[in-house]
């Protein structure tokens, strides 16, 4: 669309647009700026010596003073160029430039300082910013990444490099040369169409490949492309575009050769299969949580098969049944839940949402209870157990536990302080038996993985086990003292009470005050937590 006198004039003089004076305007036309699309010749820096040139314009012109003499003349004054001008003005090069290059035409709707312009100039320092600091690891092809889903990782990774011509390289390797025409409408108050999104993605889907600096975009490709399969089988593939540095032609030449359709056939009807013949019968330690993750992982999988060819993918309903019918598990609790997600058919019910039929499903996992009570009766052994030499075992060649819940073997310190009184004296006991045993020498040798530190770690816990002794001895001595006091004091207050009644005259006969005695002493002591 071939703009109008009337509006060019509105776009750089208008004040919701350049708002550049008129004067100014008149002298910009002898720098070269007589037209919007001028603009697309003209830099950041160019505009800059045209500000310079606008403050010092040279020459004269004559002098408008009435009472100069005839024939005077004065320097030509400055021309005003504001800040908001000189801005606008560089947004509106960038604009201008872009439009070039995704083929679109001026019109006074896609030229307006606010929204288009300033909706451009923010999307465009974001570019410009993600050029000048992001770096991004190229990704390698390895087991991890086989090359059908390194393919999808190097366009991707391609989307995130910003080339010499401030385009993502993904440009580079589109599937089409030649771009389509016309191009799809803008989108409100945007500079590029509903349809992609944003500037980004109309470049890669419209810049052009016969421009003079795609070579050296291409030669990018080539670069990160070599770093790729260094080392790989694949290199070999990327050779023969090697001396141009060719890189659209050594990614078309892998795609073809390791990720070309009947690679993606092949994958989608592997993925298909899974999901018909896939059965899951709680049998071992397969989780139904791995089954569900199977199950999603072929989708998404087939999600990217679809991308390459054509492939009805199964919707919402028919991926739910398909978890279902794999389940052949007769856990009670969860056939019933199986049986509420067949019954909630709604359009918002189980049975129309796979990620809401997962999270359903999982709790009744019996394989996953059984871990967890599994895991938490291994968590409370391991409180006694350790790496330790076992000293005696059972049968099944783990170590004897005795009453108390020890296990019958040696500690080091640190555990053998943990234990309580009554497992350490146990486990005493079971020692000192083990050391009267007369066992023939042979036996009594240590075995060919013990070392000194076992030694030492017995002469450890030997004194750690005699100053317990030696403690728990002190203790019981004190426990007995204090009994025995108790005892006394309890036995002089019924004296006391005896011969208290007695003085008063008290008609109680012996054997009943022998009987309040020992009733009286036996509440006491019980209290005391001893025994009469």
């Amino acid at each position: 669309m071939v703009l109008t006198a009337a509006q060019v004039t509105a776009f750089f003089e208008g004040a919701s647009q350049m708002a550049i004076p008129h004067n100014t305007r008149v002298q910009l036309q002898s720098e070269g700026m007589t037209d919007p699309g001028d603009l697309v010749d003209f830099t950041e820096e160019s505009m800059a010596v045209i500000s310079q040139n606008l403050r010092r314009p040279g020459g004269r012109i004559p002098d408008p003073d009435p009472n100069a003499a005839a024939g005077a003349t004065i320097p030509t004054p400055p021309f005003i160029l504001g800040a908001k001008s000189q801005m606008r003005l560089i947004a509106a090069c960038d604009l201008m430039r872009y439009y070039e290059t995704v083929g679109r035409s001026l019109s006074v709707t896609n030229i307006k300082w606010n929204p288009v312009i300033r909706n451009f100039q923010d999307q465009w320092k974001a570019l410009k910013s993600r050029r000048k600091d992001e770096e991004v690891k190229v990704p390698k092809i390895g087991k991890a990444l086989p090359v059908m889903k390194w393919s999808e990782a190097f366009t991707d990774f391609l989307h995130r490099v910003v080339g010499i011509r401030m385009i993502p390289l993904a440009y580079v390797v589109r599937e089409n040369v030649a771009t389509a025409r016309p191009l799809p409408p803008l989108a409100q108050d945007s500079p590029h169409s509903e349809d992609h999104g944003s500037i980004e993605e109309e470049m890669v889907e419209f810049a052009s490949h016969t421009h003079w600096l795609f070579r050296n975009d291409s030669s990018s490709v080539y670069y990160h492309l070599e770093e790729a399969v260094r080392s790989t089988s694949y290199a070999s593939s990327i050779k023969p575009y090697q001396r141009k540095k060719d890189g659209r032609g050594a990614w078309l030449a892998i795609v073809s050769q390791y990720a070309g359709k009947d690679k993606w056939d092949s994958e989608i009807k592997k993925q298909d299969d899974f999901l018909h013949s896939s059965q899951w019968k709680g049998q071992n330690n397969f989780t139904l949580g791995m089954l569900v993750t199977q199950h999603r992982a072929a989708y998404v999988s087939m999600v990217q098969c679809a991308e390459h060819v054509d492939y009805q993918l199964p919707n919402a309903q028919t991926r739910v049944k398909y978890l279902l019918e794999a389940i052949k598990c007769s856990d009670a609790g969860l056939q019933a839940a199986m049986a509420m997600i067949r019954n909630d058919d709604g359009p918002a019910g189980k049975l129309n949402d796979f990620e809401l039929t997962a999270a359903y499903l999982l709790p009744y996992d019996p394989v996953a209870k059984r871990k967890s009570i599994k895991g938490s009766s291994d968590a409370h052994a391991s409180i006694a157990e350790s790496a330790a030499e076992v000293s005696s075992t059972s049968t099944s060649g783990k170590p004897a536990i005795g009453k108390t819940g020890v296990h019958l073997r040696w500690y080091k310190a640190k555990e053998f302080a943990k234990l309580s009184k009554v497992q350490k004296r146990e486990l005493t006991e079971w020692r000192q038996s083990r050391n009267n045993k007369d066992e023939p020498s042979s036996k009594r040798q240590k075995s060919s993985g013990e070392d000194s530190r076992d030694g030492v770690t017995r002469t450890l816990v030997s004194k750690l086990v005699a100053k317990e002794l030696g403690d728990m001895k002190k203790a019981e001595e004190k426990e007995e003292a204090k009994d025995q006091e108790l005892r006394t004091q309890v036995i002089a207050i019924l004296e006391e009470v005896k011969a208290s009644t007695n003085r008063n005259g008290a008609g109680a006969s012996v054997s009943s005050n022998a009987a309040i005695e020992s009733s009286v002493l036996k509440s006491i002591l019980k209290k005391a937590g001893s025994k009469p």
